[in-house]
């Protein structure tokens, strides 16, 4: 199993009175070890695991060296953690100073 990697940008930078929500955009190798670990660690269950796991199949295109990878957003919003359309569980919560 590989690492899973990442590349994209975005906005992260916490500004003041501004909602703690962010929204990345990436591209994104090795998402099923991503969901495997979430399972792993007990932040995800395997159900919502394998129904994210198919969402983001569905998405993924071969990327520039052959494997699969999906481009879209990384989102943290209201607590929760999205890959696109796919919700990775809850975040702790920051307060931004």
């Amino acid at each position: 199993m590989g690492c899973p990697q990442c590349d994209g940008d975005g906005d992260d930078r916490p500004r003041p009175g501004a909602p703690a929500d962010r929204r990345l955009l990436r591209r994104v190798q090795g998402y099923d070890q991503i969901l495997t670990a979430l399972v792993q660690n007990g932040q995800m269950r395997a159900t919502d695991a394998g129904l994210a796991r198919i969402a983001l199949t569905l998405l993924a295109k071969a990327g520039p060296d052959g494997k699969p990878e999906i481009r879209t957003a990384f989102t943290i919003q209201n607590g929760q953690m999205f890959l696109g359309p796919a919700k990775l569980g809850r975040v702790p919560r920051i307060t931004w100073e």
